[in-house]
Parts: C-alpha cells; sequence; structure tokens
C-alpha cells in the first residue's frame, strides 16, 4: 500500500505546484491596467486611481520647478511612460536580472531610442519614487545640458530627489545625513580635480572612492541652489558657459562665481561647518495639473506593448519579443507602435554576442555576419512600416531619416538624389510638424537641404535657429558649412569647420566628415589666393 500511496502524493504536489503556477500567471494577466496621462507623461497603472495621479501630480510639479529654476533653453523631451505596478509582486517578473536571478529595485528609469520609460512598485512608494525622480533628473539634464560636467549633472539629481509637495507648495534641499558624514569624515577630493571627474574617472566607479565624489556633488549643487547663490543666477550662467566649446571651464568658473577654485573650496567647508542647510521653496499650483490628467481602461495590447518592452530592455530576450509582436502583428498588421517595437528587437539581434568574458563582442562568424546583416534589413523594413502606419512618434520619422541619410555617400559639389531627398524631406518635416523643438531632426534637415539640388529657402531661418539652439554642437553645423560653400564662402565654410571638428561631445562620424571637407575647403582657398597673387597687375595700379 505504501506505493500507492507514495504515487499519489507526489500526484497531488505536481498537480497543487501546476495550479499554483497557473495562479501566479493568471495574477498577471488579471492586473486591471489603466492609463493615467498628464500634459508631459503616460502612466500605465494597475494601482489605484488616487496614488497614480498624486505620482503625475508630483513630476509635473517637480519639472516645472526645475526647469523655473535653471534651465530655459529649447530642447526636446522624449516621451515618457511610467509603469507602476500595485504591489511588489506584480513588479518582480519585471525587474533586472543579474546572473539569471531576480536583482530586487524599488524602481528603474530606462532611456530608449523612441522614449523613457519608468517602473515602481507603490507597495514601496517613498523609496521608488526617490529613485525614479533622481533618474528623470538625468533625463531632465540630458534633454536640457547635455554635456555638462558629471558633478553638476550628479548633485542636481542627488539634490531634487529629495522634492517634497504639499498642494501648491514645493521644496527641494533637505539635507542628507549620509551626505553630510561622509563629508565630515573624509578627505575632499581638491576643487580642481573634483571638477574634472568624468565618466570614466575612478572616482565615478570606485566603490571606495564614489562615495565622496557624490557628496561633494550634493553639497556644491546644495550650496549653489539653496545656499549664499541661489536666486543670483549663478548656475545658470555657468551651465550656459560650460556648455559653449570656446569658453575654457576655468574662465566659466570664475566668470559664472566670481571666485577660483581654492576660494570655493574654502567657502564650501564653511557652508558644511555652519550646517545650516536651507530648502528651495517655490508655489507650482497643482489644480490646472489636476485639471488636465485623464484616466482611461487601458487596451490589452497597449498595455501589453509597455510591459513586454519592459521585460525586453531589463532581460535582453530578443527571441521572447520578436515572438510575440510578430503575434500580435499577425493580427493587428497596422500597429505602428509594435512595428517601431520590433525594429528595436531586431536591431538588437543584430548586434555582435558579447564574448564569454561579457567584456567585448565575440568576433562573429561568416554565418553570424550574414544573419546580423538579414536582422538590420528586417529592422529598417520594420521602421518603414511604422512610418507607413503613421506612427505619432516624432523620433520614428527621425530615425528613419538619419539611417537613411547615413546610408549616403555624399561628397562636395555631389548632390542627393531628388527622390531621396524628398523621402527624406517628407519622413523629417513629419517629425518636426509633431514635435518642434526636435533639434537633431532639424539638424539632419539642415545638412540634407544643404546636399539637396534644389534647396528651400523658406526653411533656412528655423533651421539656422535650430542648429544654434543645440547643445553639444550637432552635425547641423557641416550643412552651414556646406550652403557657405555652395554660395562660394569657402573661409567662412572652413572657420564652421575647424570649430566644429575640434568641438567637445561631435560623433566620430561628422568629425571625419567635417575634417575631409575642411582639408578640401583650406585647399581650394589657398588656390584661389595663389591665383589672386599670380594675377598681373593693371597698367597704372
Amino acid at each position: 500500500m505504501s506505493a500507492p500511496s507514495s504515487h499519489i502524493s507526489r500526484m497531488f504536489l505536481v498537480v497543487l505546484l501546476l495550479l499554483q503556477a497557473n495562479v501566479a500567471v493568471g495574477a498577471e494577466k488579471e492586473l486591471k491596467w489603466q492609463f493615467v496621462r498628464s500634459e508631459h507623461f503616460t502612466m500605465l497603472s494597475a494601482t489605484n486611481k488616487t496614488d497614480s495621479r498624486e505620482l503625475l501630480m508630483r513630476l509635473e510639479q517637480l519639472r516645472t520647478m526645475f526647469l523655473n529654476a535653471l534651465l530655459k533653453r529649447r530642447a526636446r523631451e522624449m516621451p515618457c511612460t511610467i509603469v507602476m505596478f500595485d504591489t511588489r509582486s506584480q513588479f518582480e517578473p519585471y525587474m533586472p536580472l543579474y546572473k539569471g536571478k531576480v536583482k530586487p529595485v524599488g524602481g528603474f528609469f530606462m532611456p530608449g531610442r523612441f522614449g523613457s520609460h519608468m517602473a515602481m512598485s507603490n507597495e514601496h512608494y517613498e523609496h521608488a519614487a526617490r529613485t525614479i525622480i533622481h533618474e528623470y533628473l538625468h533625463s531632465l539634464v540630458g534633454a536640457y545640458a547635455p554635456g555638462i560636467p558629471v558633478w553638476l549633472n550628479e548633485g542636481l539629481a542627488e539634490l531634487y530627489e529629495t522634492f517634497s509637495s504639499e498642494g501648491d507648495d514645493v521644496e527641494v534641499g533637505r539635507a542628507h545625513k549620509g551626505h553630510l558624514r561622509t563629508l565630515s569624515e573624509s578627505k575632499w577630493l581638491p576643487m580642481e580635480e573634483f571638477l574634472k571627474v568624468t565618466h570614466g574617472s575612478p572616482h565615478y566607479n570606485e566603490s571606495d572612492k564614489i562615495s565622496v565624489f557624490y557628496a561633494q556633488s550634493w553639497l556644491f549643487t546644495h550650496y549653489l541652489i539653496c545656499g549664499e547663490f541661489a536666486d543670483k543666477g549663478a548656475l545658470g550662467r555657468f551651465i550656459n558657459a560650460s556648455l559653449d566649446p570656446d569658453i575654457p571651464m576655468a574662465r566659466a568658473f570664475e566668470e559664472s562665481f566670481g571666485m577660483d577654485y581654492k576660494t570655493m573650496e574654502r567657502a564650501l567647508k564653511k557652508y558644511l561647518r555652519a550646517g545650516k542647510h536651507s530648502v528651495r521653496r517655490a508655489k507650482i499650483p497643482y489644480a490646472p495639473i489636476l485639471k488636465k490628467i485623464e484616466i482611461t481602461p487601458a487596451d490589452p495590447i497597449d498595455a501589453e506593448l509597455t510591459t513586454l518592452y519592459l521585460k525586453f530592455r531589463r532581460h535582453r530576450d530578443n527571441g521572447m519579443a520578436e515572438q510575440r509582436l510578430r503575434e500580435i502583428l499577425r493580427t493587428q498588421p497596422d500597429n505602428a507602435r509594435a512595428h517601431a517595437f520590433l525594429y528595436e528587437v531586431l536591431l538588437a539581434s543584430s548586434m555582435p554576442r558579447r564574448s564569454a568574458d561579457g567584456q567585448a563582442p565575440a568576433r562573429p562568424t561568416p554565418d553570424e555576419r550574414r544573419r546580423m546583416q538579414e536582422k538590420r534589413k528586417l529592422a529598417r523594413q520594420s521602421l518603414l512600416r511604422a512610418v507607413e502606419c503613421k506612427s505619432d512618434n516624432a523620433a520614428v520619422y527621425a530615425v528613419l531619416a538619419d539611417e537613411e541619410f547615413n546610408r549616403i555617400d555624399f561628397h562636395l559639389g555631389k548632390f542627393i538624389k531628388p527622390d531621396v531627398s524628398e523621402r527624406l524631406r517628407g519622413w523629417l518635416d513629419h517629425a518636426i510638424a509633431l514635435d518642434p523643438d526636435y533639434l537633431d531632426a532639424y539638424n539632419t534637415l539642415a545638412l540634407v537641404e544643404a546636399f539637396s539640388e534644389e534647396f528651400r529657402e523658406d526653411k533656412w531661418p528655423s533651421i539656422i535657429e535650430a542648429v544654434k539652439a543645440r547643445r553639444p554642437l550637432g552635425r547641423g553645423w557641416i550643412g552651414l558649412a556646406a550652403m557657405c560653400w555652395r554660395f562660394d564662402e569657402k573661409e567662412q565654410c572652413a572657420e564652421i569647420l575647424r570649430r566644429f571638428k575640434d568641438a567637445p561631445s561631435v560623433d566620430r562620424r561628422a568629425s571625419r566628415f567635417a575634417s575631409a571637407m575642411l582639408d578640401e575647403c583650406e585647399g581650394r582657398v589657398r588656390k584661389k589666393s595663389a591665383k589672386k597673387m599670380s594675377v598681373p597687375a593693371k597698367p597704372g595700379e
């Protein structure tokens, strides 16, 4: 009798486990998703409406406070989607993996080609919100002031993660006890060395050094925004000066703050010893924000595309994502969002595999190279389908135009084929119509117009304004130089190219082309000068 009893027990255990698995899967599928939309955010929420509204109001107030205080420049913010789970168990399947195991996090932020995503659980709201705010601040800085020093980027995020609101009243700057303790007990980085820290520096990457760097970044930023320099506009001046490639950092520092590095270091230590760390307060009316928030039931496919994107990015499972997207597109062949998503998946699949140690791409075999080329071809087709299906995402059109333009082997004096030019213009015009502050789209349009046989004169005022507004400098400057070339302004063409190719943060391809173009331009200038010198003077001169 014992054997049958044991067999029945095992069968019962298997059935119980299967039932539990089905319940877990069912619980995920049965989440009641709703879309909560404000002016600058879209939330896919599985939690209650009150908390969903509160987070969006908080983020809208944070954004307004930050931009009003510091950054009043033209820029494009990527569309931002927040996924808010009700419980940690609902969130866990979407958390990042480390060595195949879930890496517990309160929340995370992911920048993306077509928009950024944030995810969190309402179960640990305050901890998760602090993480989300910190990373969202990096996103805002990346949009409005890319290229600012690392200390300022981290200092702003550390400072603003303390953001709190009560009705119309908002504040930032509450003292960070951990940073205060670190600064009191540790040796500081000398100011000049501190200001030069980059993302590749030991003080940004090594565990025994990073705490001092973050603490100093927080204190310096706190001093500028909440301390002695509050409301003096010094930080705004420094941001603008630090983004100007013609102004050395030491000069930008002294002209903005009225003191050199050593004097500032003494002022900061005095600020720390005083122990008076005021908060910065402002009034951001919440009623107009609340009025614009709309809540609607989520379409099941829209909700799945959002959560599937989280899994794709966090778990890097390209095969799973591609299979499910193709299933969705069989039932919804005109879903522009799914086509754009599939483009990202196929593009990721076209990249070289990592080597066994994970440190560098493994050398692809001939078969792998063919597969990667095929994936890139399919990716481009997916992006074209997203455009054909009338995507409402400006980046879809701009990215497609960039890819097409990068395939062209263009040279000075050689024009783009008219049909290609018209196609590129159509995509870029549409991107700009969807998002008038899309400065990168204007930069590509500057190149397209400059290398088209017939350029559109009426477009140039807005193109020039946008190219000049972008920081760091974009490749639209090559387009401006090419237009000078077309109108025989060779000296001005050369001057633009010199400034552009030596500017920081210029991508390698653009820099190489600018250098080649400059060599040709300077060669023609020399020939023209030599020709002038060889012309005999007229009689009587």
